[in-house]
């Protein structure tokens, strides 16, 4: 059977292959993107961007209606207006045009600029184009009016410094009537159109510090408070209804208070004079939000900082020293790490605008509130994780207590303890769904009597925990929650399957999904298409992705709740992400892709779910040659069942011979439909370019046990290697591994075990486990021990406990046994392994005369971020494994080296013959 596909695949493709090339390193500039997708209320316009790589891309625009499309160069950040009368977008400026003002040495501001272009739809033309525009805003419900922020044509750094204020402009465009205003430092409109309040910050005798209301209308400026110094923070509810925060004090004050504000019906109401706990301040990080009803104002308090007595030292005479300390419940790297969380951090509170009461929600007991969209609730749900902090280091998942806190009162009572999930509050905040890793169950709360209800067990048929958790710590579960708006059910996923359970009774469960997942092999997940919703729509129907555990392929399904009978829309060779529905019709658009497909972005119009390809993206891949994917299983050394992915060349030949290159991570076989569109590496290899230029690229699923993730890792990719050298098109002289972060880790670990490969390359590997362990992820600030004892190390146990297990899985310690030459990327800026991993690897294989290279980009992090250093690590990557799987001439860097002298020079690419 494998032979029969092979054959077919070796006519087809060859036939397809013909008078087509190889992709190069400069291509890949070529190769676009779909971004910002939107779909308007009635389904009847799609904008999407098309983005470039490196280059200018476009707004398209689609009419279904007219079934015609608009496409406006340079377009991106696309909004459509409520009544979908207009579309506008902003402008970037031309690539090319800002490489060359760069290169002339033009300052930030003297650049060309973004703009600002608006699209009339029903009489299909531009009515306005603006230069110089960041950004812009139309009314949540209303067409009437477009506000936009300026960009300055020069810096006024005191100004920018102490209030960030801009100029704004608003258009009307039922009459094209447009006002500036200056000094803004925030706006907002309200819901219908009628009104636009700003903050302006004031900069002149004829300006002041207020808040101030535009009439959207007749562009009548009214104020609405200049009394205070400082205003900050802008909400509006509605035209009549607003909220922000004002403080008195001089903006040199060392600490600012500030007062909350409410207007509603013409008159401010201070709500800070109803009173505060005492220590407790107006938080001025946290903007307020109104209830969906108005009749409730969340806001941020914070704890009054002490004055801090000023010193006469001179600033070379003071000292500099962090202090750690063992009962600290942050490390001093996680403090400095969160320094702006943790200036900024606000406790939430409420003011109930009729009973003109405050309640405080959360303190530094109960320091997180989960709220839902709309916050009429009766009950929300509090979150500590105040006794489980020192243990964060080394514990995982981290848990927190939940509570249950009355809206009204804020009286709170702790519910369940120890949870690792984040849970679900009910519509109208009488329940919150959770699930605890603990048993491996869901339960549903009920808030007011502090009772747990447990809503699921675990069967044969239908397990709700993960099942194939392979790392030393509690499974978590499969999916999240969802509630009915009228909180008589729930949706919970098994592994396969949708349950419609009944919130205090688990024996009431339905099965909406007749086990048709679990028969099929099809994991079914429920998808939010609307932006807003959070709640399973009141109709019951509702859209499944479904995920085939057996091909791979993905697909749509529609299904009722009420009949239990989901059915399949579509499924093929393909991959859906990123459904969308619109808002008031039955429509939706989505991305879908393939590995020889580029994902496109589709509209679904009618119930039947029949979709229309609205983009074209990348035609020229047609004019390159392009690989193909197979999936292949297997029996590892310890009869595990494996899967994988193996890629074949764009014109592949079974009687040919090709190298290969090896490239894993963990479970990679479900991403069989995932296109690879060719591009500068951050880290890793491109499957699409090697197969376009005669490789093969097998990527083998790894499973672990615990306490071996080396082994384990050895097991799978060798057991893995055997099966495909079985083919005779395999060349078993010339196979390489490449990966990065912990496939960096195993590509380090491997190359002690075995000398099979010709080459390998190793991107920010962990070497030494025992020094990995006491270290820190400096982009986080975190502990690493809880990596090696609870996570993605699975090694299981402490240091000290299982120092064998350390050492067995370090490669540093095996370094001798290396022959295999090894290529390795570790960034001076890595803030998820410390790159002295990297040098320590380096230095050991240095010191044993091993042939070795390690590439360090300077400022840097994990994975590349720059362009210019993704394009210089591919270049040297696919010449490190062309030298050595292909005998193609060496660069000049390989043989001997780049002195640092001539970094950013000389970079060491030509090839020696």
């Amino acid at each position: 059977m494998q032979r029969a596909i092979f054959i077919i695949l070796f006519f087809s493709l060859s036939i397809s292959a013909q008078n087509k090339r190889p992709l190069d390193h400069s291509d890949y500039d070529q190769w676009q993107k779909i971004e910002d997708q939107q779909i308007s209320r009635s389904g009847n316009i799609v904008s999407y961007t098309v983005k470039a790589q490196e280059g200018d891309g476009v707004l398209e625009i689609y009419d279904s209606k007219a079934s015609e499309k608009k496409i406006i160069k340079r377009g991106t950040k696309s909004k459509i207006s409520f009544n979908e009368n207009f579309v506008a977008a902003i402008i970037k400026a031309p690539y090319h045009t800002i490489r060359a003002e760069k290169k002339e040495g033009k300052k930030k501001l003297k650049l060309t600029q973004d703009s600002l272009k608006v699209w009339d739809i029903k009489k299909e033309k531009i009515i306005f184009e603006i230069p110089r525009v960041k950004e812009f805003l139309f009314p949540e419900e209303a067409d009437n009016s477009l506000a936009f922020r300026k960009i300055p044509a020069k810096e006024n750094k005191d100004e920018e410094e102490k209030a960030k204020t801009f100029e704004l402009g608003v258009i009307n465009l039922s009459n094209s009537k447009t006002i500036d205003l200056k000094h803004v430092s925030d706006y907002a409109f309200d819901k219908t159109g009628e009104y636009l309040y700003v903050i302006r910050q004031g900069a002149d005798s004829i300006v002041k510090s207020g808040v101030y209301s535009l009439n959207l209308n007749d562009f009548k400026y009214s104020i609405i408070d200049t009394l205070a110094v400082h205003y900050k923070k802008l909400s509006v509810f509605d035209a009549k209804t607003i909220s922000y925060i004002s403080s008195k004090d001089s903006l040199d004050a060392e600490n600012i208070k500030f007062n909350l504000n409410l207007l509603q019906k013409s008159k401010t109401v201070n709500i800070t004079s109803y009173g505060l706990k005492k220590g407790w301040i107006i938080s001025e990080y946290q903007k307020p939000e109104f209830s969906e009803n108005g009749l409730r104002l969340f806001f941020g308090l914070q704890k009054e900082r002490p004055l801090i007595e000023k010193d006469t030292l001179l600033e070379d005479e003071k000292a500099k020293v962090d202090v750690w300390h063992y009962k600290d419940g942050q490390l001093q790297s996680e403090q400095e790490a969160d320094k702006k969380k943790i200036k900024e951090k606000s406790f939430l509170a409420v003011y109930h605008i009729k009973s003109k009461k405050i309640v405080q929600l959360a303190d530094e007991d109960v320091d997180e509130i989960i709220l839902d969209k709309k916050k009429n609730l009766l009950s929300v749900i509090g979150l500590s994780n105040k006794k489980y902090r020192i243990e964060k280091s080394f514990n995982f998942p981290w848990n927190k207590d939940l509570y249950s806190i009355n809206i009204n009162n804020g009286l709170r009572r702790k519910v369940f303890e120890g949870i690792a999930d984040k849970p679900k509050l009910s519509p109208f905040g009488n329940y919150a769904t959770v699930f605890s890793r603990k048993d491996s169950s869901w339960y549903n709360i009920d808030l007011k009597k502090g009772k747990p209800y447990k809503l699921t067990s675990n069967t044969n048929k239908s397990r709700f925990y993960d099942e194939e958790n392979d790392i030393p710590s509690p499974a978590e579960a499969y999916g999240k929650a969802y509630w009915s708006r009228d909180e008589k059910y729930l949706i919970i996923n098994d592994r396969y399957d949708l349950w419609r359970i009944h919130p205090k009774n688990s024996r009431g469960k339905v099965n909406i999904t007749d086990y048709f997942g679990f028969r099929n092999k099809i994991r079914f997940r429920y998808l939010e298409v609307e932006k807003e919703e959070e709640y399973i729509p009141e109709n019951g129907i509702f859209v499944l992705h479904g995920f085939s555990e057996t091909t791979k392929d993905e697909g749509i399904y529609l299904g009722d709740i009420t009949k239990n009978n989901p059915w399949m829309k579509f499924e093929d060779e393909i991959r859906v992400s990123k459904v969308i529905k619109a808002k008031e019709a039955n429509a939706h658009i989505f991305l879908q892709e393939s590995f020889y497909e580029s994902p496109n972005i589709y509209l679904a119009k009618t119930k039947h779910w029949t979709s229309t390809k609205l983009s074209d993206l990348n035609p020229q891949q047609k004019n390159f040659k392009w690989g193909s994917v197979d999936l292949i299983s297997w029996k590892s050394y310890s009869n595990k069942p494996l899967e994988g992915l193996l890629y074949y060349p764009a014109d592949f030949n079974p009687a040919k011979k090709y190298p290969m290159i090896i490239y894993f991570y963990e479970i990679y076989s479900d991403r069989k439909n995932k296109y690879y569109p060719p591009s500068p590496s951050r880290s890793i290899v491109n499957f699409s370019y090697l197969t376009s230029n005669d490789y093969l690229v097998f990527v083998p699923d790894i499973k672990y046990n615990i306490g071996q993730p080396g082994q384990d890792a050895f097991d799978a990719v060798m057991s893995g290697v055997e099966k495909v050298e079985e083919f005779q098109f395999v060349d078993s002289e010339n196979m390489a591994i490449q990966g990065q972060s912990w496939g960096g880790y195993q590509v380090a670990y491997l190359v002690t075990q075995t000398n099979k490969f010709k080459c390998a390359m190793a991107g920010a590997p962990v070497s030494n486990m025992t020094s990995a362990y006491g270290g820190i992820r400096w982009k986080s600030g975190l502990s690493r021990e809880f990596q090696y004892e609870k996570t993605q190390s699975r090694l299981g146990k402490d240091l000290w406990k299982g120092i064998d297990l350390y050492i067995d899985n370090s490669p540093l310690f095996m370094a001798p046994k290396v022959k295999t030459p090894l290529l390795m990327m570790h960034n001076d800026n890595d803030g998820a392994v410390p790159y002295y991993q990297g040098i320590e690897y380096f230095m050991a294989l240095r010191r044993l005369g091993k042939p070795a290279w390690l590439l360090i980009y300077n400022d840097e992090e994990h994975n590349l971020k720059k362009r210019k250093n993704m394009k210089d690590l591919t270049v040297r990557m696919y010449q490190f494994f062309d030298h050595y799987l292909k005998n193609a001439p060496a660069p000049k860097w390989l043989i001997e080296g780049v002195p640092y002298i001539d970094k950013g020079k000389d970079y060491g690419y030509k090839l020696l013959e």
